[in-house]
């Protein structure tokens, strides 16, 4: 599949002489400031989870105005202020538009968006985080219940890859009289698998619902903040 790429440039002329850095990236929230401009939050490989500020973006005719966008995933160019970022320019590889056409989808890619956000710390490299959630995202084509299984899967993979993912027998008194074999065996797979091959695998229903109530006591274990995203996944 071709995605096509875009690279935007809009220096200002305080700025067009300064540097400008490519950050490799996937847009975790966008929010407007004042009457024309707004705030995005990036994940980067380079420099973990930076705040940028895209000057004039909401103006009808900016060139800045598709290139921040939520769940936009690529290299960002930005001049590195004394107190923040400005982002000028950017070559977007996927705007996950097939996401976006879908309420429901979007609805899961914000929460693990708020997820990765929660997470994300500036000077921190973020590579794997950013290949998980990348990955997490492409999986929300898939219908339900598979998006309910994505969500779970992500949950407990990104817990996992914090160091902070506590073991079943410390979640359930009985892990082996509650959870089925294939349970156990997917959540496994989940803890260990390559983060391509991570999101391709199907369980059943009952699995599904499993998956689920490890993943809820999981979160409710490891984050201690209210994640408001949740609050609007579908039931």
């Amino acid at each position: 599949m071709t995605i096509k790429a875009l690279r935007i440039s809009a220096l200002s002329p305080e700025n067009e002489m300064s540097e400008t850095i490519g950050l490799n990236g996937i847009i975790l929230s966008s929010q407007p400031i004042g009457e024309y401009d707004r705030r995005v939050v990036i994940l980067t490989k380079e420099r973990g989870k930076i705040a940028c500020f895209a000057k004039g973006a909401r103006r009808p005719t900016s060139h800045l105005a598709g290139l921040t966008r939520v769940f936009s995933f690529g290299t960002f160019f930005v001049y590195e202020g004394r107190s923040s970022y400005s982002i000028h320019g950017a070559e977007i590889k996927n705007y996950f538009e097939n996401v976006l056409k879908d309420y429901d989808s979007t609805l899961y890619a914000c929460y693990f968006c708020e997820i990765a956000d929660y997470y994300g710390r500036e000077g921190l490299e973020s590579k794997d985080a950013i290949n998980l959630l990348y990955a997490a995202i492409s999986s929300l084509t898939r219908q339900s219940p598979e998006r309910k299984l994505s969500k779970a899967v992500y949950e407990i993979r990104v817990v996992s890859d914090q160091g902070e993912c506590p073991p079943l027998d410390k979640l359930f008194a009985s892990p082996s009289d509650v959870l089925s074999a294939n349970t156990l065996n997917a959540f496994n797979y989940v803890l260990t698998c390559d983060t391509d091959k991570l999101f391709k695998f199907t369980v059943g229903d009952d699995t599904i619902k499993q998956m689920e109530m490890i993943s809820e006591k999981i979160i409710s274990y490891a984050i201690d903040k209210k994640l408001k995203s949740k609050e609007m996944l579908p039931q």
